[in-house]
């Protein structure tokens, strides 16, 4: 009873302490409760968290946006992490090279996994390439309907690798996660090479398109009641707590720019992130020392920011994530709840 009776009057004098330093400086920071679930042991995550699988056990970004859109797409147990070569396809007769292609099947927007397409044509007189006007037609489409979204042709003087990346970007907007495909089509003199066998697959190769990345690069455990977001102690707790070992790696949940990289007394060392193609900012607290980024910086979806950490008032290794709306933190916008986004980013990562 007297324990519970101190972390009250702790979390009381927090708020207070809080409320007047958003006040005095120029780059406010958040009041929060930072106690998380008590007895959680610094290091040691309740429930042992997982190890994320390279295989995706479910499928889909939930609320990529906080509009309340879901991804309408179901799992894939053949999609992984990695490049994967197809096999060399012979076309149709003597104008078509053998092509060798590869995709990455899980990529990520704005970041160093971005859906990429790598292929090379061979011939096996190089001759035939001084001799003929070849071209690759690349196109990315909607897995399920087949709707184009970008078209691009790229001039294949040699047998080297090229390589064709697409950002995520339909129509001047942000794509929704889901299921996408590369098609590859050699032209010759301006003709399309029809392959030999019209059931096979064209070259190029499918992938999932992702928005986000969850934010802890290690084991992790979400903690209990104590952890969430919402009321605690007579105020309002506005993330969710989630427990890793100190120094477990931190990423970027979402690309965009440092808004503020700071040391408050009850945070910590913190980082905010606008996340970029999205009018929310992303918040990270506790981290075990400042970042090395500075504000104004541009950050990478997956890209390291800090290492999980306890400072300011914190009870146990972990990071305490907020979700801001538009527009933004503490300049008019509100923390919501970001436990189904963190699981549904979780499930994939």
């Amino acid at each position: 009873m007297l324990v519970v009776f101190a972390m009250a009057l702790v979390c009381i004098a927090i708020g207070v302490g809080l409320a007047a330093s958003a006040q005095a400086q120029t780059e406010t920071t958040p009041s929060l409760d930072p106690a998380p679930s008590a007895g959680k042991e610094a290091g040691t995550p309740a429930g042992a968290a997982k190890q994320r699988s390279e295989l995706d056990p479910a499928f889909g970004d939930q609320d990529p946006d906080g509009d309340g859109s879901v991804g309408d797409f179901e799992p894939n147990p053949d999609d992984r992490d990695r490049d994967r070569d197809r096999d060399r396809i012979d076309l149709d007769d003597a104008k078509a090279p053998s092509i060798r292609s590869s995709v990455n099947r899980k990529a990520f927007f704005d970041s160093d996994r971005p859906a990429r397409l790598k292929f090379e044509f061979d011939y096996e007189d190089e001759e035939y390439f001084r001799e003929h006007d070849i071209e690759a037609k690349v196109e990315v489409k909607r897995r399920k309907s087949g709707e184009v979204l970008e078209r691009s042709t790229l001039k294949v003087n040699d047998s080297a690798q090229r390589e064709v990346k697409w950002n995520g970007v339909e129509k001047g907007k942000l794509a929704k996660p889901g299921r996408y495909q590369f098609e590859l089509t050699p032209l010759v003199d301006g003709d399309a090479v029809k392959m030999r066998n019209k059931r096979a697959p064209a070259p190029g190769g499918n992938f999932n398109f992702y928005t986000h990345q969850f934010p802890i690069d290690g084991n992790h455990d979400y903690g209990e009641k104590a952890a969430r977001f919402g009321p605690r102690g007579g105020r309002k707790h506005l993330g969710h707590d989630v427990f890793a070992k100190c120094g477990t790696p931190l990423v970027a949940a979402r690309g965009g720019k440092i808004q503020a990289n700071q040391f408050q007394e009850s945070a910590g060392f913190y980082v905010v992130i606008d996340g970029e193609e999205t009018d929310e900012d992303y918040v990270y607290y506790h981290m075990k020392k400042r970042s090395k980024l500075k504000s104004g910086d541009k950050v990478k979806t997956g890209q390291v920011i800090g290492k999980v950490g306890d400072t300011g008032n914190a009870f146990g290794c972990h990071l305490h994530f907020e979700r801001w709306t538009k527009p933004g933190w503490f300049e008019g916008g509100k923390a919501y709840d970001p436990l189904d986004s963190l699981k549904s980013w979780d499930k994939y990562s």
